[in-house]
């Protein structure tokens, strides 16, 4: 949904526990794209998703960044 230096907003189907940490990478990425580790900062439902605020462990490369949007 929507990313920053810091982290992601994320739009889910079942909701994630705040402090679960994450491994995740754009959809669209190529093969070779390194996993991000994002932790669960909130869960939060909006309508028929779960979104949830995430915060990078270790903010990743600018390239893999702009991946996500």
């Amino acid at each position: 949904m929507d990313r920053s230096l810091g982290g992601l907003c994320l739009a889910v189907e079942e909701p994630v526990e705040q402090g679960t940490v994450l491994r995740v990478r754009a959809a669209a990425a190529p093969a070779r794209t390194p996993w991000v580790q994002a932790t669960v900062r909130h869960c939060r439902q909006k309508a028929d998703v779960w979104e949830l605020g995430c915060e990078f462990v270790r903010t990743p490369s600018w390239d893999v960044l702009l991946q996500f949007g």
